[in-house]
C-alpha cells in the first residue's frame, strides 16, 4: 500500500477536526449550520456537505433535522 500524499493526510486532518468538535459539543450536539459558520472561511459548503457525509457513512455520527452529534 503506498504512503498517504500530504493532501490526503490534509483531507484526513480537516474530517478529523470536524469530528472532534461535533464531539466536543457533547451528548447535545451541535446545529450543522452553527458549525459550518465556523469553517466557512476555510472550506466551501459543497466540501463541508461531503465531510458529513462521509463521517453519517462511516456511523461516527448522527444527523437529524441538521442537528449533529457524534456516536
Amino acid at each position: 500500500m503506498s504512503e498517504m500524499t500530504k493532501k490526503e493526510a490534509a483531507v484526513w486532518m480537516v474530517i478529523k477536526a470536524i469530528l472532534d468538535a461535533i464531539k466536543e459539543a457533547g451528548e447535545m450536539g451541535i446545529p450543522a449550520g452553527h458549525l459550518y459558520a465556523a469553517v466557512c472561511g476555510h472550506m466551501c459548503l459543497d466540501n463541508f456537505e461531503h465531510i458529513l457525509d462521509i463521517l453519517v457513512r462511516g456511523n461516527k455520527i448522527t444527523r437529524s433535522n441538521n442537528l449533529l452529534k457524534a456516536l
